[in-house]
């Protein structure tokens, strides 16, 4: 004689014993999130900071200006290192010219809306004389290259994992940032002059 075996409930499959991973664990336990990658997540802060400069575009002015403090401050250290004159004199003429163009970039980038009124109307005057005498400044594309060539000079002058290296890198998003503004402002206008008007 032999044993017989009986079975409690209904009859599993033995395929559907094995838990699938998309839908959790036998346990009842949720399924695990699913990571973002490193490019969604680079995306992502990209469509966020548009977002932010859509919603507000005189953020790219307070953007803009605090690069140019920025390389204010980094032209003036290497202007304040005084034997770099006997060592590599070009280097030396290349920060007194970006102090330059910092103060030109922090001028032109003065808004109402991000400068205390003080200080807006103290500099509102030269700011309209650099326009009459820079009148690429007055556009985002003429503004985009200005900035893009100074972050490659400021780099260029720069040595390895130094402050005028991360400058130089702000200067060129900030350039990149601007001349897709323009394009994207371009673009927009086209589709405007598409869209015709019914009587």
């Amino acid at each position: 004689t032999g044993f017989n075996r009986f079975r409690v409930g209904p009859e599993v499959h033995p395929a559907t014993r094995h838990s699938d991973p998309s839908a959790g664990t036998m346990s009842g336990l949720p399924p695990l999130p699913k990571q973002k990658s490193g490019m969604e997540t680079m995306l992502h802060t990209a469509k966020s900071f548009r977002d932010a400069i859509e919603e507000a575009p005189h953020r790219v002015h307070l953007m803009c200006q605090i690069g140019g403090l920025a390389v204010i401050l980094d032209g003036i250290f290497g202007v304040l290192n005084i034997f770099a004159v006997m060592d590599n004199a070009i280097y030396y003429v290349v920060n007194v010219y970006s102090v330059f163009f910092g103060v030109v970039t922090f001028i032109t980038e003065t808004h109402p809306e991000n400068n205390p009124h003080a200080l807006y109307e103290n500099l509102k005057s030269t700011q309209k004389w650099m326009h009459e005498w820079a009148k690429g400044l007055t556009l985002l594309q003429g503004r985009g290259l200005f900035y893009i060539f100074q972050g490659a000079m400021t780099i260029a002058s720069s040595s390895l994992l130094s402050f005028g290296l991360v400058v130089g890198a702000y200067m060129i998003l900030a350039g990149i940032t601007c001349i897709s503004l323009h394009i994207r402002d371009s673009y927009s206008r086209q589709q405007t002059d598409y869209i015709r008007v019914g009587p």
